[in-house]
């Protein structure tokens, strides 16, 4: 989506784990991964205290390990998500090469999650 600084997505999908992979994907895409299968993996394991904290710490998770890693994120695997206590289990996979751009920060700003009609969306600013 267009915004004046940084680059703000925002994606949706008829349940809230399938949300958050989508908006994984697109936070893939802005650092240059190709839609591919990886062969290195971490995994991600978040709890917070809202789902809107546990969406920015998740993503804000999975940008620092691939960096500790070396491994540009192509793909998200969501094997639990508790909307109840606000905790998350992922998979992370992805290939050795190097990020065509990079993402400082996910950022609170302009965040939003929203259930309309039988989707859930998910807003959020990439500061690059």
């Amino acid at each position: 989506m267009e915004h004046t600084a940084d680059i703000l997505v925002r994606a949706y999908a008829p349940t809230l784990k399938e949300a958050v992979e989508q908006t994984s994907l697109a936070m893939f895409e802005v650092i240059g991964a190709k839609k591919q299968e990886g062969q290195k993996q971490f995994q991600i394991e978040e709890k917070a205290n809202s789902k809107q904290e546990l969406i920015v710490n998740f993503l804000s998770s999975i940008l620092a390990e691939s960096e500790i890693h070396e491994i540009l994120p192509t793909k998200v695997q969501i094997e639990k998500l508790d909307e109840k206590t606000n905790e998350i289990k992922a998979n992370i996979y992805g290939t050795e090469e190097r990020p065509k751009d990079h993402i400082k920060a996910v950022t609170y700003h302009r965040f939003r999650i929203e259930k309309k009609d039988d989707l859930y969306y998910i807003e959020v600013l990439f500061d690059v």
